[in-house]
C-alpha cells in the first residue's frame, strides 16, 4: 500500500530551487579580431575607438587602461596614456566573469561595463608603465572584443523557462496530490 505524504513537499521545493539556480544567466564572450596585417590592426583599433570602447592593454601579467588612445597618421603606432584600470572594468580581467563562467548580471550596473571592453595583448615587456606610451601595432598579438554571448544567454533563459514551468507543475501536482489520499491495494 502506497500513500503520498507531506514529507515530499520540501524535496520538491529544493529540487525546483536547484533548477532555477542553474538557469537565466547572462553571458559574454571574448571575440578575437582578425589581425593579419598592421593595417588591419590599425583599422580594428580605429573602428573600436570610434565606438567609444574601453581599451585595456594586456602585457603579460600586467594590465593597463589605455586612455586618450590616438592612432598615428602612419597607422603603425597608437599613442596613449597608461592608467590603472577602474574597478568597474575588472570583471573579465580578474575573475573571467562571475563564477569564472564569463557571466555578468544585468541588474548590476558595473557588470555591464564588461560589454564595452577591448583587450589588446602584447608580449611582456618592461617598457609599459604608467604614463605616456607608444604602442607599436606590430607587437600586438591579438585583440579581443568583449560582447554579449547571445546564443549562450538565450539557451540559459530557455532552460530557465523550462525549469520554472517544471517547478510550477511539480508544486501544483504536489498540492493536488496532497488534497487526496491515494491508496493502492494490489491483490497478490
Amino acid at each position: 500500500m502506497f500513500s503520498y505524504t507531506k514529507k515530499k513537499h520540501p524535496i520538491l521545493m529544493v529540487f525546483s530551487a536547484m533548477l532555477l539556480l542553474t538557469a537565466c544567466h547572462n553571458y559574454y564572450m571574448a571575440t578575437p579580431a582578425y589581425l593579419a596585417t598592421t593595417f588591419q590592426r590599425a583599422a580594428t583599433i580605429d573602428s573600436l575607438k570610434l565606438a567609444d570602447r574601453y581599451f585595456i592593454l594586456r602585457n603579460g601579467n600586467e594590465s593597463f587602461y589605455m586612455s586618450n588612445a590616438i592612432l598615428n597618421q602612419d597607422h603603425k603606432t597608437v599613442e596613449c596614456t597608461l592608467n590603472t584600470i577602474l574597478p568597474n572594468n575588472k570583471l573579465h580581467l580578474t575573475h573571467d566573469g562571475r563564477r569564472g563562467k564569463m557571466q555578468y548580471k544585468k541588474s548590476v550596473i558595473t557588470d555591464l561595463n564588461v560589454l564595452n571592453e577591448v583587450h589588446v595583448y602584447i608580449p611582456p615587456d618592461t617598457v609599459s608603465t604608467f604614463g605616456k606610451y607608444s604602442l607599436d601595432l606590430n607587437k600586438v598579438q591579438k585583440i579581443e572584443v568583449i560582447e554579449k554571448d547571445k546564443n549562450r544567454t538565450t539557451g540559459s533563459y530557455i532552460v530557465g523557462g523550462i525549469a520554472i514551468g517544471i517547478g510550477i507543475l511539480a508544486i501544483f501536482t504536489a498540492i493536488f496530490a496532497s488534497t487526496f489520499s491515494f491508496n493502492f491495494n494490489f491483490p497478490l
